[in-house]
């Protein structure tokens, strides 16, 4: 069915409620790609205006939901009260579903706009990028307990997410998610741990560095024929506490040489490892076997890196590192509170989280600036580093002002009007208890009073 691009009600910002200050939502604007409008009409986000006069004050209305208020009817009435659109609650939910796949867009185009800066001590030769691979869960509000399952590969060395997908609870993490350039690293947990995956990333010309997962991972001497005795082979590095070993792993016909490197975990680490693999057992109805409780006092890493370039140290380096993207999930957790999804719908949690991704990424590049822009001015002045937690806070709080713009209490009183469908109580299945408590309380009063 063909849709008519043009207005079809008259937008507030024609009336009696005049301009929207619109300043500091401008200087977002300058930093979305150059064709956000055009690509808008492309995945048909914005095939119909419909009380908004622009893709972009449909982003802002979709930024306003994720970042700062709790529900659309919420949106709804700012929206009304500032000027920028007269639709309601359903209207913009609509808008959210609709607008998956220019969002997702988006962000692909943003992810590859900040400059690396670079973090460790590396090879000389090293020209690759760092990719730190994980997933958290973000659940919904249905009782069943489902949860969307955010993919996330993370620029250590750019300090930026570069490849994101979003599916829902029954897809595993795996690297068969993310894709690499040849000389690239990718460092995952155990959950990594499997050949066929680590396979194809080699064919791709990445290595790759993983937590070991022992029961997935059947292992092999060097000769490629006598079984790997793990067990043995740990209890033989006791003494000092690390050590490193040539193994194989075997997919079909195929043999693939690899680098064990292990070192003994703290007391308090080996505590903590112990607990959780507890917990974890007694979940599951099941029993821990020995090797497992032998293998949670060590960190056990599998890695392709040659041994001529990379040392068992920097190896544990770069596998310490992943913790970074466990960081960022904190801080978008946190900093943007998005702990709950508030659909269970896949494509409209897909639209929520990509908006979310779209200005994630933008407020990642101010602080990458910033902490730039610092370190040349206050070069000698800082007597440490800068605390990435901090910095994104600050921006993080400013990016809500940005999107509302000036909303004052006269401005809600001035629109009251116009807000009536937005704020009319919807009768569900349950009466409206204030207005039912003092409907009885009057019919009583009253009654008392005859």
């Amino acid at each position: 069915m063909s849709s008519r691009p043009h207005h079809t009600q008259k937008c507030l910002t024609e009336q009696f409620l005049g301009q929207m200050n619109d300043a500091q939502w401008q200087e977002i604007i300058a930093l979305l790609p150059p064709d956000v409008n055009e690509q808008a009409f492309i995945h048909q986000a914005f095939s119909r205006a419909n009380g908004l006069q622009c893709p972009t004050d449909l982003l802002r209305g979709l930024f306003a939901y994720v970042f700062c208020f709790r529900s659309f009817r919420e949106v709804a009435a700012w929206a009304v009260s500032t000027g920028l659109s007269s639709n309601g609650a359903r209207s913009w939910a609509k808008r959210m579903h609709q607008s998956s796949d220019w969002l997702l867009s988006m962000v692909q185009t943003l992810v590859g706009s900040t400059q690396p800066e670079q973090a460790l001590g590396l090879p000389k030769d090293f020209t690759g990028r760092i990719h730190l691979v994980d997933a958290t869960h973000l659940r919904t509000w249905r009782r069943s307990g489902e949860s969307r399952r955010l993919h996330c590969s993370y620029d250590l060395l750019g300090k930026r997410l570069d490849q994101i997908l979003l599916t829902d609870h029954h897809v595993g993490e795996g690297l068969k998610h993310f894709h690499g350039h040849r000389g690239d690293i990718v460092v995952g947990d155990c959950a990594y741990c499997r050949r066929q995956a680590i396979l194809d990333q080699l064919d791709e010309g990445v290595d790759v560095v993983t937590r070991l997962h022992w029961s997935t991972m059947p292992l092999l001497q060097a000769d490629g024929q006598t079984p790997f005795d793990l067990s043995g082979w740990l209890s033989q590095l006791e003494p000092t506490g690390k050590g490193e070993a040539n193994v194989v792993f075997q997919v079909r016909t195929r043999q693939q040489p690899m680098r064990l490197v292990a070192v003994h975990l703290s007391p308090e680490a080996a505590k903590r490892a112990h607990s959780k693999r507890k917990e974890k057992a007694r979940k599951n109805g099941r029993t821990n076997q020995a090797l497992t409780i032998q293998i949670a006092d060590w960190l056990v890493v599998l890695t392709s890196l040659p041994a001529d370039r990379w040392s068992a140290e920097q190896i544990l380096q770069l596998y310490r590192a992943r913790w970074q993207i466990e960081l960022l999930f904190k801080r978008i957790k946190q900093l943007v509170r998005l702990h709950r999804l508030r659909s269970d719908d896949l494509q409209s949690n897909q639209a929520v989280l990509a908006a979310m991704l779209v200005g994630w990424i933008l407020l990642e590049q101010q602080v990458s600036q910033a902490r730039r822009e610092l370190h040349e001015q206050a070069r000698e002045c800082l007597p440490g580093p800068l605390s990435t937690w901090a910095l994104c806070a600050v921006f993080a709080q400013s990016l809500h002002t940005m999107i509302l713009g000036t909303w004052t209490w006269s401005q809600i009183q001035a629109s009251l009007f116009q807000m009536r469908q937005v704020v009319r109580y919807h009768p569900q299945n349950r009466v409206h208890q204030e207005s039912d408590v003092v409907t009885q309380l009057a019919q009583t009063l009253y009654l008392s009073s005859v």
